[in-house]
């Protein structure tokens, strides 16, 4: 048999009909058809798995913890910002000090 098509002489076969395939359109026998996820007759070249990501549904995150939950009060006690007078690359340097600078006192704030 030729290549999706209807030969001169295909031979009489009792129930496999020709069935055209729905992404191709050449015509196949009904033995050769395949249904594919989505509803539509294809030819085996044609035919394709179904994604697995498909199928997976979401899993609803839970966002509250569990047990007593109280503020706490000091939540920013121990923060210190330094504030410098100079916007000098190269200035300041980790734990708030300038270099030859010894006047700098960092300032504490609270509320952050």
């Amino acid at each position: 048999m030729s290549f999706g098509k209807k030969t001169r002489n295909p031979g009489w076969q009792p129930g496999n009909h020709w069935v055209k395939c729905d992404v191709c359109d050449f015509v196949y026998r009904d033995a050769e058809m395949f249904e594919r996820w989505d509803g539509a007759v294809v030819c085996k070249y044609d035919w394709e798995p179904r994604h697995s990501q498909d199928l997976i549904r979401g899993v609803e995150d839970k966002i509250t913890p569990d047990g007593f939950i109280r503020p706490d009060d000091d939540a920013n006690a121990g923060i210190t910002v330094c504030i410098t007078r100079s916007a000098r690359a190269g200035q300041a340097e980790a734990g708030c000090a300038r270099t030859g600078d010894t006047s700098f006192t960092p300032i504490p704030v609270s509320g952050l």
